[in-house]
């Protein structure tokens, strides 16, 4: 029966999402993580991803009345293959780091010494790319409330790791960007 409970995002360890599971023989590792998540922030996260699709579905290719088509569809691929890969692949690489983690730690290496929350960077940049493929206005207007929504949970998980590591989060904040290059 354990084996079909579904694993529970809880918590997070360096700003991103981490998979902990609701049965009562989980390692101390995946007990004891750093920091925490923003209350409700994958259901905000999937709700908002769920809204992006069925709007830019909408407009793309229903009502067709907001599609930007003075872009060459080849260019509009060019840059969604570009920011759904870096998107995918900082996804992969945040979320590798914090799994492969010995123990719970600051990890400020890899996908992390160029932005803090690399994970969101990547959801953002992936759908990103998938509105970039149609050029959708209202799409493109709803990224932006995903852009401030991401950034609030950022924000809460800064504040939360500032509690819990002091002076060596604050170092890291100083060092390293939220959003990376921007």
């Amino acid at each position: 029966m354990k084996d079909l409970v579904p694993p529970l995002i809880s918590r997070t360890l360096r700003g991103e999402a981490m998979s902990k599971s609701l049965v009562s023989d989980v390692s101390p590792r995946e007990n004891r993580l750093l920091g925490d998540e923003y209350p409700g922030s994958d259901q905000i996260q999937g709700a908002l991803f769920l809204l992006l699709v069925v709007v830019w579905g909408l407009d793309s290719f229903i009502l067709k009345r907001y599609m930007v088509s003075q872009v060459s569809i080849a260019h509009r691929l060019i840059a969604c293959i570009i920011l759904a890969a870096s998107g995918a692949f900082l996804m992969y690489s945040s979320h590798k780091l914090v799994i492969e983690a010995a123990e719970p730690t600051l990890v400020d290496w890899g996908v992390y010494r160029v932005a803090r929350h690399p994970m969101y960077l990547g959801i953002m940049l992936f759908e990103l790319g998938l509105v970039s493929s149609t050029l959708s206005l209202p799409a493109f207007l709803l990224m932006i409330a995903i852009f401030v929504a991401n950034n609030k949970f950022a924000e809460y998980e800064e504040n939360s790791l500032i509690q819990e590591l002091g002076d060596e989060y604050k170092t890291y904040l100083t060092k390293v960007k939220r959003w990376g290059l921007v």
